[in-house]
């Protein structure tokens, strides 16, 4: 599996975004990205079949998870970003 480190500032218009972080935790990363939670990932999760995969949580573990999970079944580019703890002015 290749997974590649991105910045949120490196999303791209066709990606499709996965934010696997709660909504009590963080705004979601970009308004085109959808909430799941690493569970969420599973035999039901179909990507679109071009485009990247990005997956977005706090610290890449989550995201990581989730990738393994996706790269059984998706040979597409994936990519994670690593959030970060959001500031208390960013959560508003």
């Amino acid at each position: 599996m290749r997974v590649v480190l991105y910045a949120a500032s490196m999303l791209e218009r066709d990606d499709t975004v996965i934010d696997l972080r709660s909504a009590d935790e963080a705004q979601l990363i970009t308004d085109k990205a959808s909430r799941l939670a690493v569970t969420d990932i599973n035999q039901d999760f179909t990507p679109p079949s071009s485009g990247r995969v990005v997956f977005c949580c706090r610290s890449g573990q989550r995201a990581w998870q989730a990738a393994e999970r996706l790269s059984t079944r998706f040979h597409g580019p994936i990519a994670l970003i690593a959030a970060g703890t959001p500031r208390p002015t960013d959560t508003k």
